[in-house]
């Protein structure tokens, strides 16, 4: 009986762990790529989106809630937030086209404005992160 282990063999590496890593790397890079180039969703989502309301919403129904009401939720806009953003090379800018005061300004054309809700971060201490609007169609 020896007092020391049996030295260990250097272990190779696993084929299937190395093309596994090689082919993920390379569809990170692919997609990082694309990223660079992308402009965000822009009108195509509208568009997009008004043709499944098309769908769902048959001709003279309402999208508004029970009693002609628009509620509304969108992230707050906030400078430190979007150097943030930008310093982990993303540009916020992309993915929300329209700041919370931009979507209540159109809400307040059509709407009459019952209530913005505010939501704040945790801690406090950034301000309000995510708002939520409640408006009523004028009859």
């Amino acid at each position: 009986m020896s007092a020391h282990p049996p030295p260990s063999l250097p272990r190779q590496p696993d084929p299937t762990a190395i093309r596994y890593r090689t082919e993920r790397s390379a569809q990170w890079d692919a997609i990082a790529r694309r990223l660079d180039t992308w402009h965000g969703w822009g009108g195509a989502h509208h568009q997009r989106l008004t043709q499944i309301y098309q769908f769902l919403v048959a001709p003279g129904q309402s999208v508004l809630k029970p009693g002609r009401q628009l509620i509304y939720g969108a992230p707050v806009e906030r400078p430190f937030m979007v150097s943030m953003f930008r310093l982990l090379g993303y540009d916020i800018r992309k993915a929300h086209f329209s700041t919370e005061k931009q979507i209540a300004a159109a809400a307040g054309q059509l709407f009459r404005c019952e209530k913005i809700i505010q939501m704040k971060s945790t801690p406090p201490l950034f301000g309000a992160v995510y708002e939520v609007g409640h408006f009523v169609k004028a009859i």
